[in-house]
Parts: structure tokens; C-alpha cells; sequence
């Protein structure tokens, strides 16, 4: 009987909190040598790798997610500085300000520098949680709940990258 209890003890206190929203004091953009070696150990395989060795960038995307206009989520991590962004890579025609809706609420993204980026990344994976309708100028922002839930788990992977979750 001890050894149930030990054994889901053991099983809760290592599974990581996906469900848990992320506040927006919460995000930096430091990872750890810990939070690197599981990344590009474990997580790596399901992401394309782009390199950009003279910059001392990695760049990893996952096939075919783009989601409205274009937008393709991207995990910029840089090995020089123990550094990681998420990122959105969008059309160079596409206006440089772009209006979401998270339900009722408006969203302005200005895709100026990494912040901006990442705010607008966490308020989308707060509201794919807590399964709110997202558009953006007035149409789905996602084609499908399968790419919200790709979207969810590659912003996931990025708060693990960062040592939130």
C-alpha cells in the first residue's frame, strides 16, 4: 500500500504544472544548462533546426505551423548567451501592427522587439488553456484545435527552455 502512495507521489511531484497560466511578471528570457541539455535532449526531435552558427543562433520550428497570416512560432535560442526567445516570423508584407481578440478583449501586437513577441505568445497559451476564441482582424487566428494544441505545446516547451514551468 506504501508503496502506491510513494510511487504517486513520485509520479505528481515530476510531472510539470501544463495547465497552469503564465503571468506576465513571470516571463524572462534565461535558460540553464539543466533546461538546455532537456530541450536538446528530449524536445529537440520534434522541431526543425535552423542554425546561424556566426550569430550563435538556434532556431527551431515546427513543420507547417503557421497560423493566420502566415505567422510561424519560432524558438530562437542563443547558446552564446544562455539566451531564448519566442519568436513570430510573419509576412514582410504584412502591416506592422496586427489587432487579436481574446474573446472580448483587443489586443494591439507591435512586432518591435522580443517582448513584444513574447507577451503576445503568453496571452495566446493562456487563452488556448483556457479555450478562448482567438481571432485576428475578425477571423480564426488557428485553423484547427489540433494547431492550437501544437501552438500549446511549443510555447510549453519554451517556458521549460526558460526554467518557468
Amino acid at each position: 500500500m506504501y508503496r502506491y502512495i510513494f510511487i504517486l507521489l513520485i509520479l505528481t511531484a515530476c510531472h510539470p504544472d501544463k495547465d497552469k497560466q503564465v503571468d506576465s511578471n513571470e516571463l524572462n528570457f534565461n535558460t540553464s544548462d539543466a533546461s538546455e541539455l532537456f530541450f536538446k535532449n528530449v524536445r529537440k526531435s520534434d522541431y526543425e533546426l535552423e542554425e546561424r552558427q556566426q550569430a550563435g543562433l538556434e532556431l527551431y520550428s515546427k513543420m507547417g505551423l503557421k497560423m493566420a497570416n502566415d505567422m510561424e512560432p519560432v524558438i530562437v535560442l542563443n547558446w552564446r548567451s544562455d539566451l531564448a526567445y519566442f519568436y513570430f516570423n510573419t509576412n514582410d508584407s504584412i502591416e506592422t501592427e496586427m489587432v487579436f481578440s481574446i474573446d472580448s478583449d483587443r489586443l494591439v501586437f507591435e512586432p518591435g522587439n522580443h517582448r513584444n513577441h513574447a507577451e503576445l505568445a503568453r496571452k495566446l497559451y493562456n487563452a488556448v488553456l483556457s479555450k478562448q476564441t482567438i481571432l485576428l482582424n475578425n477571423q480564426g487566428f488557428f485553423e484547427s484545435a489540433e494547431q492550437a494544441n501544437e501552438f500549446r505545446r511549443m510555447f510549453f516547451d519554451y517556458l521549460r527552455l526558460v526554467d518557468i514551468r
